[in-house]
């Protein structure tokens, strides 16, 4: 079971709709501080909000926390297995 990341929207293990993906600053990960001991959360100094630290969390984490609130920052690591990145229109959700 895993995320699936196409066309920067984020969609469940089901395939529902999770999330769009949008940073309008472009903000990249190395401009982000880490603001908790647990590493599960970044802060953006350009826009004062949490990011979620996805990569510390399991997948139903992300699932619970994205569905109770769609305007959470995150930041994915491409590499992260909870992850499916589809680069190509090839997947039908």
């Amino acid at each position: 079971m895993t995320i699936t990341v196409k066309k920067n929207k984020l969609y469940s293990s089901s395939g529902s709709y999770l999330k769009t993906i949008s940073c309008p600053k472009r903000i990249k990960h190395s401009e982000l501080e880490m603001s908790d001991s647990e590493y599960r959360q970044y802060h953006c100094d350009s826009c004062d909000k949490a990011v979620l630290n996805t990569d510390m969390l399991a997948e139903h984490e992300i699932e619970t926390i994205l569905t109770s609130s769609n305007d959470t920052c995150v930041y994915i690591n491409p590499l992260n297995p909870v992850f499916r990145v589809i680069l190509t229109d090839e997947y039908d959700k």
